[in-house]
Protein backbone atom coordinates (compact mmCIF):
# COMPACT_ATOMS: atom_id res chain seq x y z
CA UNK A 1 0.00 0.00 0.00
CA UNK A 2 0.97 3.45 -0.77
CA UNK A 3 0.05 5.38 2.43
CA UNK A 4 2.75 7.64 4.07
CA UNK A 5 1.62 7.72 7.78
CA UNK A 6 2.38 11.91 8.55
CA UNK A 7 2.00 11.71 12.50
CA UNK A 8 2.06 8.54 15.04
CA UNK A 9 -0.62 5.75 15.21
CA UNK A 10 -3.29 5.16 17.94
CA UNK A 11 -5.63 2.28 18.68
CA UNK A 12 -8.91 2.76 17.93
CA UNK A 13 -11.42 0.67 20.33
CA UNK A 14 -11.83 -2.24 18.17
CA UNK A 15 -8.10 -2.57 17.39
CA UNK A 16 -5.04 -0.82 15.15
CA UNK A 17 -5.29 1.95 12.81
CA UNK A 18 -6.99 0.38 9.70
CA UNK A 19 -6.79 2.29 6.55
CA UNK A 20 -6.73 -0.60 3.99
CA UNK A 21 -10.46 -0.32 3.05
CA UNK A 22 -10.14 3.18 1.97
CA UNK A 23 -7.04 1.99 0.48
CA UNK A 24 -8.68 -0.36 -1.80
CA UNK A 25 -11.39 2.03 -2.21
CA UNK A 26 -9.31 4.94 -3.70
CA UNK A 27 -7.68 2.32 -6.16
CA UNK A 28 -10.57 1.05 -7.81
CA UNK A 29 -12.33 4.48 -8.06
CA UNK A 30 -10.23 5.29 -11.35
CA UNK A 31 -11.00 2.26 -13.08
CA UNK A 32 -14.92 3.07 -13.88
CA UNK A 33 -15.13 6.54 -12.28
CA UNK A 34 -13.33 8.22 -16.10
CA UNK A 35 -16.11 6.31 -18.29
CA UNK A 36 -18.13 8.26 -18.14
CA UNK A 37 -17.22 11.67 -18.93
CA UNK A 38 -14.67 9.52 -21.66
CA UNK A 39 -18.14 8.36 -23.17
CA UNK A 40 -19.34 11.99 -23.83
CA UNK A 41 -15.96 13.10 -25.17
CA UNK A 42 -16.45 10.69 -27.57
CA UNK A 43 -19.92 12.13 -28.62
CA UNK A 44 -20.95 8.88 -30.52
CA UNK A 45 -23.92 9.19 -33.15
CA UNK A 46 -24.59 9.89 -36.67
CA UNK A 47 -21.32 11.40 -38.05
CA UNK A 48 -19.21 10.64 -35.25
CA UNK A 49 -19.44 6.48 -34.93
CA UNK A 50 -15.85 6.25 -37.15
CA UNK A 51 -14.10 8.87 -34.64
CA UNK A 52 -12.99 7.19 -31.62
CA UNK A 53 -9.27 7.03 -32.40
CA UNK A 54 -9.49 11.13 -32.66
CA UNK A 55 -10.02 10.93 -29.34
CA UNK A 56 -9.19 7.67 -27.74
CA UNK A 57 -6.60 4.73 -28.53
CA UNK A 58 -9.57 2.57 -28.28
CA UNK A 59 -9.62 0.78 -31.24
CA UNK A 60 -13.44 0.41 -32.58
CA UNK A 61 -13.50 -3.23 -33.71
CA UNK A 62 -17.33 -3.55 -34.72
CA UNK A 63 -21.11 -1.62 -34.19
CA UNK A 64 -24.34 -3.63 -34.08
CA UNK A 65 -27.43 -1.23 -35.16
CA UNK A 66 -28.93 0.72 -37.50
CA UNK A 67 -26.13 3.56 -37.11
CA UNK A 68 -27.75 5.90 -40.10
CA UNK A 69 -31.02 5.89 -38.61
CA UNK A 70 -30.06 6.09 -34.93
CA UNK A 71 -32.26 6.79 -32.51
CA UNK A 72 -34.85 6.20 -34.69
CA UNK A 73 -34.33 2.84 -35.48
CA UNK A 74 -33.49 1.24 -32.41
CA UNK A 75 -30.30 0.95 -29.91
CA UNK A 76 -26.47 0.69 -31.24
CA UNK A 77 -24.12 -1.22 -29.83
CA UNK A 78 -20.24 0.00 -30.25
CA UNK A 79 -17.55 -3.00 -29.26
CA UNK A 80 -14.14 -1.26 -28.26
CA UNK A 81 -10.45 -2.42 -27.13
CA UNK A 82 -7.81 -1.56 -25.74
CA UNK A 83 -5.21 -3.66 -27.07
CA UNK A 84 -3.16 -6.46 -25.42
CA UNK A 85 -0.12 -4.55 -23.52
CA UNK A 86 -2.52 -1.60 -23.18
CA UNK A 87 -2.11 2.36 -24.79
CA UNK A 88 -2.54 5.62 -23.18
CA UNK A 89 -6.31 6.40 -23.10
CA UNK A 90 -8.05 9.78 -22.82
CA UNK A 91 -7.42 9.94 -19.17
CA UNK A 92 -3.66 9.62 -18.93
CA UNK A 93 -3.48 5.74 -17.48
CA UNK A 94 -2.40 3.18 -19.96
CA UNK A 95 -5.88 0.46 -20.20
CA UNK A 96 -5.80 -2.81 -21.52
CA UNK A 97 -9.17 -4.91 -22.23
CA UNK A 98 -12.83 -4.45 -23.90
CA UNK A 99 -15.72 -1.94 -23.31
CA UNK A 100 -19.53 -2.49 -24.85
CA UNK A 101 -21.49 0.39 -24.93
CA UNK A 102 -24.83 0.46 -25.50
CA UNK A 103 -26.73 3.92 -27.10
CA UNK A 104 -30.60 3.97 -26.69
CA UNK A 105 -30.12 7.46 -27.70
CA UNK A 106 -27.58 10.26 -28.00
CA UNK A 107 -26.19 11.03 -24.43
CA UNK A 108 -27.67 14.53 -24.21
CA UNK A 109 -30.82 14.17 -24.70
CA UNK A 110 -32.76 14.18 -21.74
CA UNK A 111 -33.90 10.60 -20.37
CA UNK A 112 -31.52 8.75 -22.64
CA UNK A 113 -30.51 5.30 -21.33
CA UNK A 114 -26.60 4.07 -22.06
CA UNK A 115 -24.92 1.01 -20.71
CA UNK A 116 -21.62 0.74 -20.35
CA UNK A 117 -19.94 -3.37 -19.70
CA UNK A 118 -16.42 -4.81 -19.42
CA UNK A 119 -15.60 -8.21 -18.25
CA UNK A 120 -12.04 -7.84 -17.75
CA UNK A 121 -10.44 -4.14 -17.60
CA UNK A 122 -6.94 -3.89 -16.58
CA UNK A 123 -4.62 -1.09 -15.34
CA UNK A 124 -1.35 -0.89 -13.34
CA UNK A 125 -2.09 -3.95 -11.21
CA UNK A 126 -5.64 -3.78 -11.22
CA UNK A 127 -8.17 -5.75 -13.20
CA UNK A 128 -12.25 -4.72 -12.78
CA UNK A 129 -15.06 -6.21 -14.31
CA UNK A 130 -18.11 -3.55 -13.85
CA UNK A 131 -21.66 -2.43 -15.53
CA UNK A 132 -22.37 0.96 -15.74
CA UNK A 133 -26.38 1.76 -16.67
CA UNK A 134 -26.84 5.30 -16.73
CA UNK A 135 -29.56 7.73 -17.63
CA UNK A 136 -29.47 11.51 -18.49
CA UNK A 137 -31.26 13.78 -16.36
CA UNK A 138 -30.45 17.02 -18.70
CA UNK A 139 -28.39 18.11 -20.95
CA UNK A 140 -25.42 18.57 -18.23
CA UNK A 141 -26.19 15.67 -15.54
CA UNK A 142 -26.54 11.81 -15.79
CA UNK A 143 -27.15 9.30 -12.71
CA UNK A 144 -25.24 5.90 -13.39
CA UNK A 145 -26.24 2.61 -11.37
CA UNK A 146 -22.94 0.70 -10.54
CA UNK A 147 -22.12 -3.09 -10.20
CA UNK A 148 -18.51 -4.56 -10.19
CA UNK A 149 -16.31 -6.54 -9.25
CA UNK A 150 -12.37 -6.48 -9.11
CA UNK A 151 -8.88 -8.78 -8.10
CA UNK A 152 -5.40 -6.92 -7.52
CA UNK A 153 -3.09 -8.52 -10.54
CA UNK A 154 -4.34 -12.14 -9.90
CA UNK A 155 -6.35 -14.40 -7.94
CA UNK A 156 -10.41 -14.71 -7.41
CA UNK A 157 -12.81 -11.73 -8.47
CA UNK A 158 -14.82 -10.14 -5.66
CA UNK A 159 -17.07 -7.64 -5.21
CA UNK A 160 -15.97 -4.38 -4.89
CA UNK A 161 -18.66 -1.88 -5.27
CA UNK A 162 -22.76 -1.13 -6.28
CA UNK A 163 -24.45 1.78 -5.66
CA UNK A 164 -25.26 5.26 -6.99
CA UNK A 165 -23.64 7.74 -9.34
CA UNK A 166 -24.54 11.51 -10.72
CA UNK A 167 -22.29 13.10 -13.02
CA UNK A 168 -22.94 17.28 -13.62
CA UNK A 169 -20.98 18.84 -16.63
CA UNK A 170 -19.48 22.20 -14.90
CA UNK A 171 -17.56 23.51 -17.40
CA UNK A 172 -17.53 22.21 -21.50
CA UNK A 173 -13.92 23.46 -21.99
CA UNK A 174 -13.09 24.49 -25.67
CA UNK A 175 -14.97 22.45 -28.68
CA UNK A 176 -11.94 22.23 -30.39
CA UNK A 177 -10.41 20.77 -27.79
CA UNK A 178 -11.88 16.78 -26.74
CA UNK A 179 -10.60 15.66 -23.04
CA UNK A 180 -10.89 19.04 -20.97
CA UNK A 181 -14.18 19.21 -20.09
CA UNK A 182 -14.72 19.22 -15.80
CA UNK A 183 -17.28 17.43 -13.89
CA UNK A 184 -18.28 17.48 -10.83
CA UNK A 185 -18.86 13.56 -9.18
CA UNK A 186 -21.48 12.79 -5.93
CA UNK A 187 -21.45 9.02 -5.21
CA UNK A 188 -23.48 6.71 -2.51
CA UNK A 189 -22.16 2.95 -2.61
CA UNK A 190 -21.70 0.13 -0.94
CA UNK A 191 -18.68 -1.92 -1.42
CA UNK A 192 -16.31 -4.48 0.06
CA UNK A 193 -12.41 -4.29 0.29
CA UNK A 194 -10.40 -7.29 -1.29
CA UNK A 195 -9.77 -8.91 2.85
CA UNK A 196 -14.08 -9.09 2.13
CA UNK A 197 -14.37 -6.10 5.49
CA UNK A 198 -17.92 -4.29 4.07
CA UNK A 199 -18.04 -0.28 3.92
CA UNK A 200 -20.25 2.60 2.99
CA UNK A 201 -18.58 5.15 1.25
CA UNK A 202 -20.34 8.48 0.40
CA UNK A 203 -19.48 11.85 -1.03
CA UNK A 204 -19.36 14.80 1.58
CA UNK A 205 -18.22 17.23 -1.03
CA UNK A 206 -18.70 17.07 -4.45
CA UNK A 207 -15.49 15.66 -5.99
CA UNK A 208 -13.66 16.73 -9.48
CA UNK A 209 -13.34 15.08 -12.58
CA UNK A 210 -11.31 16.00 -15.66
CA UNK A 211 -11.59 13.98 -18.92
CA UNK A 212 -8.32 14.26 -19.73
CA UNK A 213 -7.44 13.17 -16.08
CA UNK A 214 -6.91 10.16 -14.40
CA UNK A 215 -8.06 10.94 -10.95
CA UNK A 216 -10.43 12.46 -8.98
CA UNK A 217 -8.08 15.71 -8.31
CA UNK A 218 -10.54 17.45 -5.98
CA UNK A 219 -13.23 17.04 -3.19
CA UNK A 220 -14.14 14.64 0.21
CA UNK A 221 -15.08 11.32 0.17
CA UNK A 222 -16.62 9.29 3.74
CA UNK A 223 -15.56 5.65 4.12
CA UNK A 224 -17.24 4.04 7.04
CA UNK A 225 -15.87 0.59 7.44
CA UNK A 226 -17.75 -2.18 8.99
CA UNK A 227 -16.71 -2.20 12.95
CA UNK A 228 -14.50 0.58 12.19
CA UNK A 229 -14.79 4.24 12.62
CA UNK A 230 -15.76 6.57 9.57
CA UNK A 231 -12.55 7.83 7.68
CA UNK A 232 -12.36 10.63 5.46
CA UNK A 233 -10.55 10.46 2.08
CA UNK A 234 -9.36 14.42 0.25
CA UNK A 235 -8.80 14.53 -3.29
CA UNK A 236 -7.13 18.02 -2.50
CA UNK A 237 -7.71 21.22 -4.68
CA UNK A 238 -7.18 20.32 -7.91
CA UNK A 239 -4.29 19.13 -8.96
CA UNK A 240 -4.24 16.05 -11.38
CA UNK A 241 -1.59 13.63 -9.28
CA UNK A 242 -2.88 11.00 -7.56
CA UNK A 243 -2.61 12.79 -4.49
CA UNK A 244 -4.57 12.53 -1.44
CA UNK A 245 -4.95 12.51 2.38
CA UNK A 246 -6.38 9.94 4.56
CA UNK A 247 -7.87 11.81 7.46
CA UNK A 248 -8.73 8.76 10.67
CA UNK A 249 -8.85 9.39 14.45
CA UNK A 250 -6.91 12.62 14.40
CA UNK A 251 -4.47 11.39 12.00
CA UNK A 252 -3.36 12.75 8.46
CA UNK A 253 -1.63 9.92 6.07
CA UNK A 254 -0.55 10.68 2.47
CA UNK A 255 -2.00 8.63 -0.03
CA UNK A 256 -0.39 8.13 -3.47
CA UNK A 257 -2.89 7.00 -5.82
CA UNK A 258 -1.37 4.50 -8.59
Amino acid sequence: MLAVLFSGCEKEEDGPLDVDTVVDHAYFMPSFAPVVPWLLALDPGPGHWPDVGAVDCAVLDSISGDTTDFPNSGPVTMYLRYPPGGCMALDGRSREGTLVVRLDERTTVTDAEFAITCEDHRFGSLRARFRLHGTTLDSTRWVVMLDSSAMFSSGAWSPRSSGTLVYELSDKGLPSVAGDEVFTLEHDLLGSDRMGRSFHAFTVQPLGLLSGCGWLDSGLERIEPDQLSSRDLDHGSGACDGQATILVEGQEIGLTIP
